[in-house]
């Protein structure tokens, strides 16, 4: 009992130690962000975005992140060592930017949100100014956009990764992701916003679309305050759906193997609703009254279903 005590009493030290010594370097200011194990730079290349329609970002285990620019080009920044070897390239009107092999993977470490251990990758900064569309991509990485608009397509495609966009705007945005989460957080689109997944959850929240189609398999899909003007649909497999203050005049949620719950932002006297429930319980009476202009489809197989509304 003794041993077992001093056991405990030791982890605890180390703990808070460990805490003491990571406040006490942030606190002076160490630059964590550029760290790294083996001794290298960074390197900057700069390019004019009006020359570029396509961006084009491979990270091969790099944690790649995008973000706005504070002038009208388009920078790219890497740390350069021995053995980690990035190119940019612009070839016609489009610009590659990859790695070239893969590279030790190093922990990303935080503390109290300020403290930072290793971390080296990719960093693309582009202007509002940018008329193309970019496409990211990743493995065994991370995949990050924040506070970024521009007028062409967003797509991102990862696995064993996560894909984060933040405060996006873009003509359309599409996240596909395997072995990680899916998450959006204020993404407007003036066409469509997509997402597909697989063994990860996705959590979209104050997106908005012409058209928002969320898909996902073995993990849960959360939609918050998102609104699509023509359609928005979520499908899950082995998952719940969850879905907060949604609105659409077409609405369409398809489940198995889980729940499907929320509330919508509407009248339920708007909507004309065909749902069916198997093996489960459902709130919901289908209802075919063509004098009702919106539409809302749940399908939902092994699982409840309750919907409500905003309005009666």
């Amino acid at each position: 009992m003794m041993k077992k005590w001093i056991l405990w009493a030791a982890a605890a030290l180390v703990v808070i130690g460990c805490m003491i010594g990571g406040i006490s370097m942030q606190m002076l200011d160490w630059d964590f962000m550029r760290l790294d194990t083996e001794k290298g730079e960074w390197k900057e290349e700069q390019f004019a975005a009006g020359e570029i329609e396509k961006i084009i970002v491979s990270g091969a285990s790099l944690p790649v992140l995008v973000e706005t620019s504070e002038d009208d080009s388009i920078h790219v920044l890497v740390y350069i060592t021995e053995t980690k070897n990035v190119r940019a390239a612009k070839q016609d009107n489009v610009l590659n930017i990859y790695a070239q092999e893969t590279f030790n993977k190093h922990i990303l470490f935080q503390m109290f949100g300020g403290l930072k251990s290793i971390w080296n990758g990719i960093v693309v900064q582009i202007p509002d100014s940018y008329a193309g569309s970019v496409e990211l991509k990743n493995d065994n990485g991370s995949v990050t956009a924040s506070e970024l608009k521009i007028s062409g397509d967003l797509s991102a495609v990862n696995e064993n990764g996560r894909i984060s966009m933040e405060n996006v705007s873009a003509r359309s945005v599409s996240a596909e992701n395997s072995n990680g989460s899916v998450h959006l957080e204020y993404v407007t689109t003036v066409e469509e916003v997509k997402t597909k997944n697989s063994n990860g959850s996705t959590w979209i929240e104050g997106a908005a679309a012409k058209t928002a189609e969320f898909s996902g398999s073995n993990g849960r899909v959360a939609l918050e305050e998102v609104s699509a003007s023509e359609s928005l649909k979520a499908q899950n497999n082995n998952g719940s759906i969850r879905i907060e203050e949604v609105s659409s005049p077409f609405i369409s949620l398809t489940n198995s193997n889980g729940s499907v719950k929320g509330n919508i932002n509407g009248r339920r006297a708007d909507y004309r609703v065909a749902s069916n429930t198997k093996n489960g319980f459902c709130n919901l009476v289908s209802n075919a009254d063509v004098s009702r202009p919106y539409l809302l489809e749940v399908e939902n197989d092994n699982g409840s279903t309750r919907i409500e509304f905003s309005e009666n």
